[in-house]
């Protein structure tokens, strides 16, 4: 089991795209891109930890 750590994805941030200049048509498209990506990685028995910076 591997544990894996990501942070702040900027999932369904409608501004993202056009801000930083992301190379998907629109937020949902960069959402399931994302979770794509990071399912190629991540094994059924891996640990997940999706982290947030508190505001």
């Amino acid at each position: 089991m591997a544990h894996w750590y990501t942070a702040d994805l900027h999932f369904d941030h409608d501004s993202i795209v056009s801000n930083a200049a992301r190379p998907f048509r629109d937020t949902s498209h960069m959402d399931a891109v994302l979770i794509e990506r990071l399912w190629e990685k991540v094994g059924p028995e891996d640990d997940l930890w999706p982290l947030k910076r508190r505001q």
